[in-house]
């Protein structure tokens, strides 16, 4: 069964070809190649003969990850990839995950992983908590006294709870009302409210604070940044939502290769389906290639 990024990457895909035939495959060697590193052998490529000849071939595992040349020919009858006069710095060995793609001007796997990465951070950033409902997950923090660093890797946090009880947003400019004895709703009694100010989004420029100081704790429900999909493949992105990060990865792939027309065309689908979700968005212009929402 294909994992949501197998999904995902598919779709995309299947979107940037609308302007003609795009070569892609992600296979595993199955014999070492030339100890010259001048060919890649797999035969999970069954395609005609030459038919891979000026793709980029990119190893995704093994001593030579990250390495990538363009195929200068390919032989069906063993799987053959050739690379004779730019070899890779070392030999393939056989089980090598490799992904071949077309070259100038296209699209690697990583690159498009990264477009659905960035579009999911930025659309779980945008759209409204009640449409994102299990995308947002809960993080409790045990022993804290009245300083805590906020929860690693949030977009935002929302319904902070201290020990069990609501507690309430306050503005920064009233930070006072977080000492004992300076507001009514305050005391070193457990049986009161509890008030916060929340700074910053991140451990390095931001905490939140809140009253009374004693040992609590504070439990977050924070919109996660995705920093990456699991090992496995799988997201937690709800698949109601796929579609528009789908778009919106295809949008900034067609930006990556200055095509503004088409950029525009699917950042407008975007803004439709926003719109659809409640969502107040503006369509800058092509020259500024992007779509804002807010």
């Amino acid at each position: 069964m294909a994992s949501d990024l197998e999904v995902m990457l598919r779709r995309v895909r299947e979107n940037l070809q609308e302007g003609g035939k795009y070569r892609y495959k992600k296979v595993t060697t199955t014999s070492a190649g030339a100890s010259a590193g001048t060919t890649v052998i797999s035969t999970g490529l069954t395609e005609v003969d030459d038919f891979w000849n000026g793709t980029e071939c990119v190893v995704l595992s093994g001593s030579a990850e990250g390495q990538r040349r363009l195929v200068e020919d390919f032989a069906n009858a063993t799987g053959t990839l050739s690379f004779t006069n730019d070899p890779f710095p070392i030999q393939i060995a056989s089980g090598v995950s490799i992904e071949l793609s077309e070259g100038e001007g296209s699209w690697s796997g990583e690159i498009l992983k990264r477009n659905l990465i960035d579009a999911i951070n930025e659309l779980a950033g945008t759209l409204p908590k009640v449409v994102l409902r299990d995308y947002i997950v809960k993080e409790e923090v045990g022993g804290i006294s009245g300083l805590a660093d906020p929860p690693a890797n949030a977009l935002d946090i929302h319904f902070i709870t201290i020990d069990g009880k609501p507690a309430i947003e306050i503005p920064p400019e009233e930070s006072n009302r977080l000492r004992p004895g300076e507001d009514y709703f305050l005391s070193t009694s457990t049986s009161n409210r509890y008030l916060y100010i929340w700074q910053g989004k991140d451990s390095t420029n931001g905490q939140l604070k809140y009253a009374p100081i004693a040992d609590k704790t504070i439990a977050y429900h924070k919109v996660p940044l995705m920093l990456d999909f699991e090992p496995d493949g799988s997201t937690y992105w709800p698949d109601e939502l796929w579609e528009i990060a789908i778009d919106m990865a295809t949008a900034r792939s067609y930006l990556q290769n200055q095509d503004t027309d088409l950029a525009q065309l699917w950042e407008n689908r975007v803004a439709s389906k926003l719109r659809s979700r409640g969502v107040k968005v503006f369509i800058r212009s092509k020259q500024e290639g992007k779509t804002g929402a807010k």
